[in-house]
C-alpha cells in the first residue's frame, strides 16, 4: 500500500544519508 511505499522511500533516503555521512 501506499504506507508501505512511503516506509521504504524514507528508509532508502535514510540509508543514502548514513552512506554518505560514512
Amino acid at each position: 500500500e501506499v504506507a508501505d511505499t512511503d516506509s521504504i522511500g524514507i528508509l532508502r533516503i535514510f540509508s543514502g544519508f548514513f552512506i554518505k555521512r560514512m
